[in-house]
């Protein structure tokens, strides 16, 4: 069971990042729409978020989701999808821009994708015998 956990939020994390870069230009133009950004601070925020996102789903897979600075970032990175998608989920916006352009994802749907992907790491870690989660 914690090998399935584990491995969905590898695919998670890595899939999000692999479909923002291979559409990457696309994706700098929704940025810079739906954040209200120039396009330079677009690629800026996106070549972040590309890097962590691959970033966390490296140290999932290492195992190095036992350290304290790990779960930090990884509760806060899903933390703040969380809060992303609530913002955009009240303005109204079509696609979130969780998976760039090549797949739509409404902020309603990636929300809850956010809130599952919260459950299940907090769940993952209490699995493998972490009682703190941060």
């Amino acid at each position: 069971m914690k090998h399935i956990l584990k491995h969905i939020l590898i695919f998670s994390f890595l899939l999000s990042a692999i479909v923002k870069a291979i559409d990457f230009e696309k994706t700098i133009l929704l940025f810079e729409d739906i954040l209200g950004i120039g396009y330079e601070n677009a690629g800026i925020v996106l070549s972040i978020l590309i890097m962590v996102e691959t970033s966390i789903s490296s140290l999932i897979f290492k195992g190095l989701y036992k350290y304290r600075v790990v779960n930090v970032c990884i509760l806060s990175m899903l933390g703040l999808f969380v809060l992303v998608n609530i913002v955009f989920l009240f303005q109204g916006a079509d696609n979130c821009g969780c998976t760039g352009t090549i797949f739509v994802s409404d902020p309603g749907f990636s929300l809850l994708k956010s809130s599952l992907l919260f459950g299940i790491f907090i769940f993952f870690k209490t699995k493998n015998g972490d009682s703190s989660i941060c």
